[in-house]
C-alpha cells in the first residue's frame, strides 16, 4: 500500500479506483488508507465494493509510520525502481 501511495504521488495522481472484497475494508482502515466506497454489490461474504483511494503526503506518511519505516525510505525505493537503467551497448 505504501508503494501504491508513493507511485500515485510521484505521477501526480489525485485518486485511484479499485474493486475489492468488502472484508478488506477493515484491513485498509488498519493500514490507515481506507478508500471512499462508491458502490457495492452482494451481501455477506459475497459483497464486493468499488472505491476511491486519495493520494496525499499525509496519508503516505501515516502508512509508512504504521509499517515502521520512514516515508523517505519509501521514496528511495521508488527512485531506485524508476531510475533510468544503464544502456547496454552491443559490440560492433
Amino acid at each position: 500500500m505504501l508503494a501504491g501511495c508513493q507511485l500515485g504521488l510521484e505521477f501526480g495522481l489525485e485518486h485511484a479506483v479499485g474493486v475489492f472484497d468488502a472484508r478488506m475494508t477493515r484491513v485498509y482502515k488498519g493500514i490507515g488508507w481506507a478508500p471512499t466506497i462508491t458502490g457495492s454489490r452482494g451481501t455477506g461474504r459475497e459483497k464486493i465494493c468499488a472505491g476511491l483511494w486519495e493520494f496525499s503526503a499525509d496519508i503516505r506518511d501515516s502508512v509508512a509510520a504504521k509499517a515502521g519505516i520512514t516515508a523517505e525510505l519509501g521514496k528511495e525505493w521508488f527512485d531506485a525502481s524508476f531510475s533510468p537503467a544503464p544502456i547496454k551497448r552491443l559490440a560492433a
